[in-house]
């Protein structure tokens, strides 16, 4: 193997590597939640499959312990630029959200469990050069291919009326649950990383660590510390906790109205004093190590305004968003990105649980990256459009078809277009 090859082969390592970072949470809700609630009825009227258990489920949520399960599948496949262009693949993934609130199990007020459990297999999809994972929800957790995970493990104190703590494993998605556009893990909303929960290069998705909340008025502050490493399969355990530096998050929402609509304005802020890869050095055989720097830095602003609205429910309606972020660029792989579109729940005449989404997205992968790897690796940023729709045909049950353009950031390869129809069922 020459140095060229070499070195290429370690550039696509490296990208591999990098390529996991996450956003930090706009504002962090109360609680992760799944979508959809209650459970009585015929079957379709009912918004869980499996129903009430005879009386089981609601007796647990009487007592304080919430239980949710959802079942979605894909079938993924690229429409252009692929030999394989028509060659879909399956895959399939499981979650169980279960929230424990232990002042009603007569334990101690305030205080709650918060668990989030993914099972998933079968295939992730084809991607054709782009650098996101064109469907998410079966590429994280990530490395965890037919693996039970607990992405979420962590206990939160209530502080009063308007503050709390929180303290285990995160699964930084869960915190997007609430939001009408970004979250939804690629099952419910838009599927492409880049749509669903822009990287900031700064945040993985799965994360150990601390965060304080508080809210005063229109205004809510949300403080994260944590692990600067990816933690999908670790747990408190893992013996290099905290061995690289931290990562501390600051974010700051106000809600209000703007032309008599709901307007929300959120300000992000990251600093990690991780060690990273010097991002400017050439890129070099494996065998010698690379230049490191220490410290990095991310900052983020993101508006939302509600078009229209709908009186049974806040996060419904037709609603614009816009984000944008500028990172350091080195030892951080992202320069900056521009995400912004339009997300839609509710607004078509006799379908009040349908939804549809357009998301358009820039993403401005590191200067002294690209430069670097130039003589061996053709690295472009990325750019895409997503547009979804998500029919509800019976309560419990959503069915969607996704479709994508992608310029990717593999710059030997053209740009493309993919599909996904998915079904989701709330167990």
């Amino acid at each position: 193997m020459g140095p060229t090859t070499m070195a290429r082969c370690r550039m696509v390592a490296l990208l591999g590597w990098c390529l996991t970072g996450f956003p930090g949470a706009a504002a962090a809700q109360s609680e992760p939640a799944s979508e959809g609630t209650g459970d009585e009825g015929l079957f379709g009227g009912r918004t869980r499959l499996t129903g009430d258990w005879g009386g089981l489920r609601s007796g647990l949520r009487d007592r304080g312990v919430e239980v949710d399960g959802i079942y979605s599948g894909y079938w993924q496949g690229l429409l252009s630029a692929s030999e394989s262009a028509d060659e879909f693949r399956w895959g399939n993934r499981l979650d169980a959200l279960v929230d424990i609130d232990l002042e009603s199990l007569g334990l101690w007020g305030g205080g709650s469990i918060h668990t989030h459990v993914t099972y998933r297999w079968g295939a992730e999809g084809q991607r054709g050069g782009a650098l996101w994972p064109v469907n998410s929800a079966m590429w994280l957790p990530i490395d965890a291919d037919e693996r039970l995970v607990a992405g979420a493990l962590y206990l939160r104190q209530q502080v009063g009326e308007s503050s709390s703590i929180a303290v285990g494993k995160f699964e930084v998605i869960d915190f997007l649950a609430a939001d009408p556009h970004f979250g939804g893990w690629g099952v419910y909303r838009f599927m492409n990383l880049s749509a669903m929960a822009p990287a900031s290069g700064l945040f993985p998705p799965f994360v150990i660590g601390a965060q304080a909340t508080h809210r005063a008025g229109p205004y809510s502050v949300a403080l994260f510390a944590y692990d600067p490493a990816d933690r999908s399969t670790d747990y408190f355990f893992a013996d290099d906790l905290f061995d690289n530096g931290v990562n501390f998050n600051l974010a700051v929402t106000r809600s209000g109205t703007l032309f008599g609509r709901s307007t929300n304005l959120t300000l992000n802020g990251i600093y990690s004093t991780r060690v990273g890869t010097d991002l400017r050095e050439p890129v070099l055989p494996p065998e010698v190590p690379p230049a490191t720097r220490r410290g990095s830095w991310a900052y983020s602003a993101q508006v939302s305004h509600q078009l229209l609205s709908r009186d049974d429910d806040a996060t419904g309606g037709l609603w614009f968003y816009a984000k944008g972020l500028n990172g350091d660029g080195n030892p951080n792989y992202v320069d900056g990105y521009v995400s912004l579109g339009f997300s839609a729940k509710g607004t078509f005449p006799g379908r009040p649980n349908d939804a549809a989404g357009l998301s358009y997205y820039y993403f401005d992968f590191s200067d002294d990256l690209q430069e670097a790897v130039a003589p061996d690796v053709d690295f472009d940023d990325e750019v895409g459009v997503e547009l979804y729709y998500m029919s509800s045909p019976v309560a419990f049950m959503r069915l969607g078809l996704d479709v994508q353009w992608i310029d990717p950031g593999t710059g030997t390869r053209t740009d493309f277009w993919t599909a996904t129809f998915r079904v989701v069922v709330d167990l």
